[in-house]
Formats: structure tokens, C-alpha cells, sequence
């Protein structure tokens, strides 16, 4: 009896990883599969992937590539989001300072 039950616990967790997608391992083996699903580490293996900012380049370049022919022009929606909000500050004087147009000399020792 109790090898039956045995068979039948095995048949059900390869039918589960089956499902599942899972791998089967029913004597419990070292198989590395945690060491493979750790993200690689090192420089070399580091840099086959891209940063975020070159992903981001990249849709950007794709999507100007789309209206290159085109009459219409795609919009920032961020960065005309920026400028609202920049000029938002300005009109409550939290904006940047204005910038010097004459350079004044320098006070002190010479």
C-alpha cells in the first residue's frame, strides 16, 4: 500500500511540474537552476544588457524614425508637463534665478 501511494504522489508532481512548467527532479539532485536564475553579475556579462537610459534612447529614436516622413510631429507630453510646471514656480517666484548678462570684475586681492 504504501508504495502505491508513493507512485502516486510521484505521478501527480511530474504531472504538476508539467503544468506548471516547472522542472521534475523526483531524487532531489542538485541541478544549478537557482544559480541560472540569478540575474549575471561581472562587467562583461553586466554590460550585454542595456542600462535603462539606453533603453529609453532607443524607443525614443524608434519612435521619431515613425513620423521622419511625416507632416505631424510627435509631442513630449513630459516635457511640455516640465515647462507648465516650471512656469507654474516662476509665476509664485520658485522659479531659477535669472542669469547674469554682464560679467561683473571680481572684488578682492589682485
Amino acid at each position: 500500500m504504501n508504495a502505491a501511494i508513493k507512485a502516486k504522489k510521484l505521478e501527480i508532481a511530474k504531472l504538476s511540474a508539467n503544468i506548471f512548467g516547472n522542472f521534475f527532479n523526483p531524487t532531489n539532485a542538485r541541478s544549478g537552476g537557482r544559480i541560472l536564475r540569478k540575474k549575471p553579475y561581472g562587467s562583461k556579462i553586466g554590460s550585454y544588457y542595456l542600462t535603462p537610459e539606453e533603453i529609453q534612447y532607443a524607443r525614443i529614436r524608434n519612435f521619431k524614425a515613425l513620423f521622419k516622413d511625416s507632416d505631424s510631429k510627435p509631442v513630449d507630453y513630459l516635457e511640455i508637463e516640465r515647462l507648465n510646471r516650471v512656469e507654474q514656480m516662476k509665476k509664485r517666484g520658485k522659479g531659477a534665478p535669472r542669469k547674469k548678462t554682464e560679467s561683473e570684475p571680481k572684488k578682492g586681492k589682485k
